[in-house]
């Protein structure tokens, strides 16, 4: 089941009444422990990126390739969630694990090389870093979804439709 957070202030009877359900059945115990439990995934992940030892700053691009392959981790795992939450979204749209994973490592691998090619060309840390590091990603992100799914987004008028609506949130 797929979540989305912003509704602009429309809601679905069917979602209404799930939750009607849903608080009707539930412990306090168990919507507590939801809401407390949910968030650690996230949490533990982004600690653990952190985590991890840097050279200084000072040393230059090549002296910081934990800082590449930190970001590159980051970058895939963003980009992955993207993929997977466009295939909840939209159910007839038929997503892998191999497309979210392929999507994922070369996304990451465009913004990295990105990255190193900025950084070595002008000064490292770069400013604004996922910024710049953003459209090549997005291109490989265009090019893969029209490879792997090109065809049937143009033969399913369920998925246009689905995909324009979700557009226009």
């Amino acid at each position: 089941m797929a979540m989305q957070v912003e509704f602009h202030g429309r809601y679905s009877v069917e979602r209404l009444c799930r939750l009607n359900n849903y608080v009707q059945t539930a412990s306090l115990c168990r919507v507590m422990s939801v809401a407390v439990l949910s968030p650690l995934p996230c949490l533990i992940l982004a600690i653990m990126v952190e985590a991890v030892p840097l050279t200084a700053p000072e040393a230059g691009v090549r002296a910081n390739w934990v800082f590449l392959i930190r970001f590159g981790f980051v970058a895939g795992l963003m980009v992955g969630s993207m993929v997977f939450q466009m295939g909840q979204n939209v159910p007839a749209l038929i997503v892998k694990t191999r497309h979210i994973v392929t999507i994922a490592v070369l996304s990451a691998g465009a913004s990295v090389v990105t990255l190193y090619a900025v950084a070595s060309a002008t000064v490292f840390p770069v400013p604004f870093t996922m910024l710049l590091a953003s459209p090549p990603s997005i291109v490989v992100y265009g090019v893969c979804f029209a490879i792997f799914w090109g065809a049937q987004f143009k033969a399913n008028s369920s998925i246009q439709k689905k995909w324009n609506s979700r557009r226009r949130c």
